[in-house]
């Protein structure tokens, strides 16, 4: 099953003993940038995307493997 959440596709599975597990999905296609160091755009809006992923890894309720997963995909990404 999936849903939106604030525009954010989030899976989620039922396992055998019952327990919801939510994942944060990332489109096939999604490219992983964002704007560059170098740009002439304020420092603001260079760190508000990593500002909303962090957000995004610390306010959903994922499992401790998901939250894993998700800061090494922020890592690659910065």
């Amino acid at each position: 099953m999936h849903f939106t959440f604030n525009n954010i596709w989030i899976f989620s599975s039922i396992d055998n003993n019952d327990a919801i597990t939510i994942e944060i999905y990332r489109n096939p296609t999604e490219t992983g940038t964002v704007i560059h160091s170098t740009s002439h755009l304020p420092f603001e809006h260079k760190m508000s995307a990593f500002l909303y992923y962090i957000n995004r890894l610390t306010t959903l309720p994922i499992t401790e493997k998901s939250k894993q997963k998700e800061w090494g995909t922020i890592l690659t990404i910065a």
